[in-house]
Order: structure tokens, then C-alpha cells, then sequence
């Protein structure tokens, strides 16, 4: 059971589908699976990328392998897998990368209705003050298919599911520990 919310962000720079509509993009569905985009974001380097076409059934392990060389050594070996703002450190690498969502990002809406119908009423919705004491990231563990994420009953996807992904081998993660301290947990 996956609870979708109102679009937080303009997504505009990923993806021309929707750009300028303020919607997000609906997933699409492909031999009886749900195909979404998604988004990544790498807080350490305060940038981002959008992959199309996520079938719900593949690993995060299995799509971030596209992504990311497996370990240190590979990455030195085969510069090209690296990604350009990682090629100082080479910390980002399949056996140090945690992967986050955020719990109760948006307020679901009623997916027996229209979703365009609530947009506009879910997004001013959004506006109100929220307690992030009370919100926890939760780790997703690399074996997880996208799916098994969306379906955790705390994670609404707001708009376009949003993943962190964080190097465990980085200082920044220290960093990041300390500042969800006390409100993280393990899907």
C-alpha cells in the first residue's frame, strides 16, 4: 500500500514531462510492475540525480551499482565510474553508501479520488508547521527493492519518491548521525 502526497519541490530541472505544472510525474506501469522516477540526493554535496524508470521491483543495491563503482579500488582503476563531485575523496562506493527516506515527508492523499482534485488543498496543506523531532530518516538496506521502501506505512512520496544517499567511509557521516540523532531506524 503506497501513499503518494503533493509534489514539495520543482522538478522542472529533471524532467520536461511536467515542467512548469508544479504536478509530478505518475508512475507508469510495464509487464504488471509500477516504473517511477525517482529522486537521489546527496546532502554532503548538496546535489542530486533523477533516475527515470526505476521498476519497483529492482534493488537499491542493483540500481546504485549503475551508479556507483563497488569499491575504492574500483574506483581508482575505472575513474570514469566515479561520479565528478566525489573524485577527491572516492567515498561514494556500493560498500559505503547508505540509503535514507523520510518519514511522513508530505500528508498522503486520498488515493480513491483524482489526484490533481486535492493537489492545490494538500500543497497549502504542507505549508502548516510540522514537528521534525517527531519525523525519523529511516535506513533502507541495499537489498531492498524500491517497492518494499514506498511500502513502509510511515513513507508518503511526496510527489516523486526521494531517497538520501549518504557514504558511510565520508566525514559527512558523522555529521549526519549527529544531526538526526535519536530519530533514525532501520527499514
Amino acid at each position: 500500500n503506497i501513499k503518494v502526497g503533493p509534489l514539495i519541490m520543482d522538478i522542472g530541472n529533471y524532467t520536461q514531462e511536467t515542467a512548469g505544472t508544479g504536478k509530478f510525474p505518475h508512475p507508469k506501469i510495464a509487464s504488471g510492475a509500477l516504473i517511477w522516477n525517482v529522486l537521489l540526493m546527496y546532502p554532503e554535496h548538496s546535489t542530486s540525480d533523477y533516475v527515470q524508470q526505476w521498476n519497483e521491483h529492482v534493488t537499491f543495491g542493483e540500481q546504485l551499482e549503475l551508479m556507483f563503482p563497488k569499491t575504492k579500488n574500483d574506483a581508482k582503476e575505472s575513474p570514469n565510474l566515479v561520479p565528478e563531485w566525489d573524485r577527491h575523496s572516492l567515498d561514494y562506493t556500493m560498500d559505503n553508501l547508505a540509503v535514507f527516506f523520510e518519514e511522513r515527508y508530505v500528508r498522503p492523499l486520498d488515493m480513491s479520488k483524482m489526484w490533481e482534485k486535492q493537489y492545490e488543498k494538500a500543497r497549502d496543506l504542507e505549508r502548516e508547521k510540522e514537528d521534525y523531532t517527531k519525523k525519523h530518516r529511516v535506513r533502507v538496506k541495499v537489498d531492498k527493492s524500491l517497492l518494499e521502501a514506498l511500502s513502509d506505512p510511515e513513507y508518503v512520496v511526496p510527489g516523486v519518491p526521494v531517497f538520501y544517499i549518504v557514504s558511510t567511509a565520508s566525514p559527512y557521516w558523522k555529521i549526519y548521525q549527529e544531526q538526526h540523532s535519536g530519530r533514525l531506524r532501520i527499514l
